[in-house]
């Protein structure tokens, strides 16, 4: 009777199957990252603040956990945002305490992941309440960011019926839309200025239709795809996001043809094209061809340089034409900025100097020099991402250009 007796008391203390109480706590992707997405479902509703913490799956009272994930008033909030600490035990159980601290809900055994920490560097990008989000391009640390702003539990339907407006329907609002409507979002409006899709892509039509082939690109006429190092072959990642908002676009519209966006190959240069420079013409009359100059550079007018303008020519081709930094800029632009930002010029950082600035007062360049160089007043940067741009070895057009139009809401 004795040990009967104890056996009862230990079940007492025991919380209950987490099947039987009132909150089902989940998560339903790997978590192998500082963030992840408890979801909740009510079975019956629990009056009061409920209290949501992460610890051990034995645990009785909420002053046991290891941490506390969030606070929530309202039971139709379907989600919880878990900032995961890095100190988290593997093994532990997502819990919800009603506010007498009693037991409502308890996950299944959290089966985290081993995450390497990178330590911040004497660059890294302070992301506090004190100095706000400064955040260079698209490189700020969110895991940081949610963190201050405190955000734990998440009414998912209610963000979701929010009203918004994306304002333009160039190819960053059309992305935009395309992504929270996939989301979940319904409440969307793009507002638009004209009467056409597209923004800087724009075709004006000169006759006919646009199967005419009779019309003249304004904006962006083609695309860089592709570019070739070393018989290397690396796609150009900045443009591929036109190539695939279009690609979802058309299985969206069912790829009718009315609404379809398809790419053809732009002819950047050809071999038989002619180069007409300074007059040079061949014994027919005609200017040579592209093919020609490669094959007889008397053909083309060479200027030459004083030794002290070509060991800054050298110097400059160095930073604008260095084949490593080249491939790093087509297979990832945006790291490739930052690091140019941070580390480039030899760690004087990419921003600080124009090209001009650069070559006078760093490679002390004389001003005969930069004539010779033409070299501008803008960053580095611009030369480096032009080499790259310009530099492709494969472009796309879109066939028969951007011939949507849009039906506007008010005169």
């Amino acid at each position: 009777m004795f040990w009967l007796s104890l056996a009862v008391l230990a079940s007492q203390a025991l919380p209950a199957s987490a099947s039987r109480l009132p909150l089902r706590l989940e998560t339903r992707s790997g978590l192998n990252s500082g963030l992840a997405n408890v979801h909740i479902t009510f079975n019956d509703l629990v009056d009061g603040v409920i209290t949501y913490s992460y610890g051990r799956c034995d645990e009785t009272r909420l002053n046991e956990a290891h941490h506390t994930l969030g606070r929530s008033s309202n039971t139709k909030e379907s989600r919880l945002v878990w900032v995961l600490p890095n100190d988290a035990r593997f093994d532990g159980c997502i819990s919800a305490w009603d506010q007498g601290g009693q037991l409502v809900g308890r996950s299944e055994p959290q089966r985290l992941s081993r995450r390497k920490l990178k330590r911040r560097g004497t660059n890294s990008i302070e992301m506090t309440n004190a100095t706000g989000i400064d955040a260079w391009g698209p490189w700020f640390d969110g895991v940081e960011l949610l963190k201050n702003k405190e955000i734990s539990a998440v009414d998912v339907e209610k963000a979701k019926s929010k009203e918004v407006a994306i304002v333009g329907a160039g190819m960053s609002g059309l992305m935009t839309y395309l992504v929270l409507h996939q989301a979940g979002f319904k409440n969307l409006n793009i507002v638009e200025a004209s009467q056409r899709l597209g923004g800087r892509v724009h075709t004006e039509y000169l006759s006919g239709g646009p199967f005419d082939y009779s019309y003249q690109e304004m904006g962006p006429m083609r695309f860089p795809e592709s570019i070739e190092y070393s018989n290397v072959t690396y796609n150009i990642t900045d443009h591929q996001m036109v190539f695939q908002l279009a690609r979802e676009m058309n299985a969206l519209n069912n790829y009718d043809k009315n609404f379809s966006v398809d790419f053809i190959p732009w002819i950047q240069s050809n071999p038989n094209g002619l180069y007409y420079h300074n007059g040079i013409k061949l014994d027919t009359g005609l200017p040579p061809t592209v093919a020609q100059t490669k094959a007889n550079t008397s053909l083309v007018i060479s200027y030459p340089m004083d030794p002290s303008t070509k060991t800054l020519s050298d110097k400059v081709d160095a930073i604008t034409s260095n084949e490593t930094f080249m491939i790093e800029l087509a297979s990832n632009t945006f790291k490739a900025h930052r690091d140019f930002l941070v580390n480039g010029l030899g760690g004087l950082g990419g921003d600080t100097w124009s090209e001009f600035a650069y070559m006078v007062n760093y490679l002390n360049a004389t001003l005969n020099d930069t004539d010779v160089l033409q070299g501008g007043a803008t960053s580095f940067w611009n030369a480096i991402y032009d080499n790259v741009y310009f530099g492709a070895t494969k472009w796309k057009t879109i066939d028969g250009g951007v011939h949507f139009t849009l039906t506007p809401i008010l005169d």
